[in-house]
């Protein structure tokens, strides 16, 4: 598992340390050597260091590490790219036999890997100045293939450290050595500027012990064990029974995809609500759905996914069903929208409900919420008005965060890296997958194979409840349901990954996607 803490989380660990009478500034040191380690992993042929040091700790932090590549014989430049520097770290670059540079030099071929070590965890905004017109400069040199190897100083500059808001322009890393932990940003969308990851703890990440992570990352192997799967004795029945309510007239391919990568994720049955129409076309095209024209609240199933290209007006009652019924619930696309008004008119979800909205649907959700219950806002969020697309996109985890605290479900923000947040604060973040699934139905896949887990999940717990005195039942870890969704984009990452065999990059139309669930199910129990 990873753990990842905010920049200020970071400096307020570090400050006690710091600040302590007989502190010697070993932790600069240590820092300094790590990433000095690092650097030699880059340096062969060529032995040439550039160094984009900023006026701050981070700065110095590398011209210490050059200043140990130089005393091992690598030629170390470094650019002040505001003029200044930590006097006594540039003292011990320039004793080391460490060059500084007026300018960027006019060609770059003879470096091996260029340091950006300008802004550090307590920055604030983007670059500016000089800085910021040495790294645009630099990023148009990167986005033609002729820069070397970037390597960052705790976080690429220009990405906030609490956030993960990207402020353009930022250098993409190869590599990121950050300190003591990993930060918030390499759990959110920014991961893929920084490249991989090396954590130096520098002796003092014990202090995080009693901390709350920010947000978390587990392995499929640490995520597999609350899946449950089939036994010996098991039927139809008592393996999941999914509800659908999604897809309309206008939108039945939404029915389509969700239904087969429902029925291809593995429960028990699927149970299709719809039209006519709409039953007709998943009958013919996915014969193991059960079609049915009732009305939800006469059957019975295990858990809901609606929402998925569904007419909010037309199928506004049944959405509703799937909302307020006491079942687990997906609720996708329209019954996002039906939930916000719901839940600012009504009541909280619970845990067992799972919102999977992206940005621009929070956006909707969350305004809902703040106009229909403007006690509850102000009790929850203060003066924090309600945020925009773009908000959200900046500060993901926070809003993941705040999105489940009000409605009481737990939610699934989609985008290059998933993030899902509890009821009770937690966050958990997904690595992203392949970006070709950035397309139109990708979602309705998601939704369905996400039901289907659902479903069987609640069922087992209906297994172990009845064999359980009525004084000893439980209810489900809260963060389970978290957990479950977590598996469930893994699988539909896993799924995308087997389209193009031996990690080939192309198109993953959603229809192909379905069509190896069941290979991505059996690889993502094997781990």
């Amino acid at each position: 598992m990873i753990s990842a803490y905010s920049g200020s989380t970071i400096r307020a660990i570090e400050e006690p340390v710091v600040s302590a009478p007989d502190y010697d500034g070993y932790l600069m040191q240590r820092a300094a050597l790590a990433l000095s380690s690092s650097l030699e992993n880059y340096l062969g042929a060529k032995n040439k260091v550039l160094l984009l040091a900023g006026k701050g700790n981070n700065g110095a932090d590398a011209l210490f590490a050059g200043a140990s590549l130089a005393q091992g014989g690598t030629a170390v430049d470094a650019l002040l790219t505001e003029g200044s520097a930590v006097e006594h770290a540039l003292d011990a670059f320039l004793e080391a036999g460490g060059e500084v540079l007026a300018g960027l030099p006019e060609s770059l071929d003879d470096y091996a890997v260029v340091v950006d070590a300008i802004l550090g965890t307590g920055s604030r905004g983007g670059l500016r100045n000089t800085s910021q017109q040495v790294v645009q400069s630099l990023r148009e040199i990167q986005l033609r293939g002729e820069l070397p190897a970037v390597v960052a100083c705790d976080l690429p500059s220009g990405i906030d450290a609490d956030s993960g808001e990207v402020f353009e322009p930022v250098l993409r890393a190869q590599r990121t050595v950050t300190f003591i932990a990993a930060k918030t940003p390499f759990l959110t969308s920014a991961e893929t500027l920084c490249g991989e990851m090396v954590v130096a703890d520098l002796g003092i990440s014990d202090l995080l012990r009693e901390t709350t992570a920010d947000a978390v990352r587990y392995c499929d192997a640490e995520l597999v064990g609350c899946l449950p799967q089939p036994g010996a004795f098991d039927h139809k029945y008592t393996r999941g029974v999914l509800g659908m309510i999604c897809g309309s007239e206008e939108y039945p391919g939404a029915a389509l995809m969700s239904t087969q990568a429902a029925v291809h994720t593995g429960p028990g049955m699927v149970r299709f609500v719809g039209t006519d129409r709409l039953n007709y076309q998943i009958q013919l095209n996915t014969p193991e759905a059960v079609c049915s024209q009732q009305k939800p609240e006469e059957l019975h199933v295990q858990a809901w996914a609606a929402g998925s290209g569904a007419n909010p007006e037309y199928r506004q009652q049944d959405l509703l069903h799937a909302i307020q019924a006491k079942e687990a619930a997906v609720l996708d696309a329209a019954a996002v929208e039906v939930a916000g008004r719901w839940v600012a008119m009504e009541a909280i979800l619970g845990s067992h409900k799972i919102l999977t909205p992206h940005a621009g649907e929070l956006e909707g959700f969350l305004q809902w919420i703040q106009v229909l219950d403007a006690q509850r806002w102000e009790e929850k969020m203060g003066e924090e008005k309600a945020p925009s697309r773009a908000d959200i996109e900046a500060h993901p985890v926070f809003w993941a965060r705040r999105a489940a605290v009000l409605s009481g479900a737990t939610v699934l923000l989609k985008g290059a890296t998933t993030l899902i947040a509890s009821p009770s604060g937690k966050v958990i973040s997904v690595a992203p997958g392949t970006p070709w699934l950035a397309t139109a139905g990708s979602g309705d896949t998601l939704c369905g194979i996400l039901g289907a887990l659902l479903a069987q999940y609640e069922a087992s717990l209906e297994q172990e409840n009845s064999t359980m005195p009525a004084s000893g039942e439980e209810k489900p870890e809260l963060e389970n349901y978290a957990r479950i969704a977590a598996c469930a984009v893994r699988i539909h990452h896993l799924a995308a990954d087997v389209v193009h065999q031996g990690g080939l990059q192309g198109p993953v139309p959603p229809s192909q996607v379905v069509r190896h669930i069941p290979q991505a199910v059996a690889t993502f129990l094997a781990s």
